[in-house]
């Protein structure tokens, strides 16, 4: 990304820029696997945090970016 980047004195990317990179994602099964898990442990979380959701949003931000592996 940083290679798109335009030049200026705070980096930034286009929404054409953007729209050409390539995403690539988990297989089926994997991504639908994730979102159960998360969507029960959400819940599951919800139940004992106030304010409610904020736990399920750092849970799918650590299963987004590989910190932790779905089961």
């Amino acid at each position: 990304m940083s290679h798109r980047a335009a030049a200026t004195a705070a980096p930034s990317l286009s929404s054409v820029a953007v729209s050409h990179l390539p995403v690539r994602f988990p297989p089926i099964g994997r991504q639908r696997r994730s979102t159960d898990r998360l969507g029960e442990l959400g819940g599951r979380a919800d139940a004992y945090a106030s304010p409610p959701g904020r736990p399920r949003v750092e849970l799918a931000e650590h299963v987004l970016h590989g910190s932790i592996e779905p089961l």
